[in-house]
């Protein structure tokens, strides 16, 4: 199973609108080419907190990533920036617990 930032790299990457803007120029924030053609995109993890409750740490993560879009023109960032979101607000398959008895 793959970790979340890399899931999430995935669906947003494989996203057509997102891949015709961008293709493979979303990079790590720490990994850019020097000579990286814009539009491009960067993400980071943010946060990463692992909840504790009374029994100790939970499963559940919310993990915080930022995405950060360079171009030429605000209105191509911002479409950009909407088509990730669009991306990652589609609900995807998952492998989690049932809550049903």
């Amino acid at each position: 199973m793959a970790d979340f930032v890399s899931a999430l790299f995935g669906r947003i990457t494989t996203a057509p609108l997102v891949a015709a803007d961008l293709g493979a120029r979303l990079y790590p924030v720490d990994k850019v080419p020097q000579n990286a053609m814009a539009p491009y995109g960067t993400y980071q993890v943010i946060s990463d907190d692992r909840p504790v409750d009374l029994k100790g740490y939970s499963a559940a993560r919310v993990p915080r990533i930022q995405y950060d879009i360079y171009a030429e023109k605000y209105g191509v960032a911002k479409r950009i920036a909407e088509n990730i979101i669009a991306a990652v607000a589609v609900p995807g398959p998952h492998s989690g617990v049932s809550s049903g008895s």
